[in-house]
């Protein structure tokens, strides 16, 4: 199966209006994000909520049609355990979702620094794989 190939329908979930950011085209098989009010790529630095690009658009286009929820597959970055979180990751990709450490005196970053890694989870690894392969992901992030 190749990244964006919809796995699972019984919970699926589209929105099917959506337009791509004015820098960038959407690839399908990526995970996107929402940015005022459009999508774009998701990289290892953009909060969710997240969604899956299911068709390949250009750059402001209005078709872009949009999985919130289900299992897709998508592209590993890196290898991911079966029963994971994953997180996005460059590219549109997603990663093993690592835990942010703290210190048992917090700062407001380091408290920052959790919350901001919580909104990355993109959702659940239903295989394991390694760096470049797809693996069936359950959508569903912390958001």
């Amino acid at each position: 199966m190749a990244a964006g190939d919809v796995v699972q329908t019984a919970d699926y979930q589209e929105i099917s209006t959506a337009q791509t950011d004015s820098g960038s085209g959407v690839t399908k098989g990526q995970v996107v994000y929402w940015t005022g009010g459009n999508v774009a790529t998701a990289t290892a630095s953009t909060d969710g909520p997240y969604g899956v690009c299911l068709n390949t658009s250009a750059i402001s286009a209005t078709d872009v049609r949009v999985m919130t929820r289900g299992t897709v597959y998508l592209t590993a970055s890196g290898s991911i355990t079966k029963g994971t979180y994953v997180s996005a990751a460059a590219a549109g990709a997603v990663a093993a979702y690592s835990k942010e450490t703290i210190s048992t005196t917090p700062t407001q970053a380091d408290i920052q620094n959790v919350q901001n890694k919580i909104l990355r989870v993109v959702g659940i690894a239903l295989d394991t794989t390694t760096d470049g392969l797809t693996l069936r992901v359950k959508l569903g992030g912390l958001y």
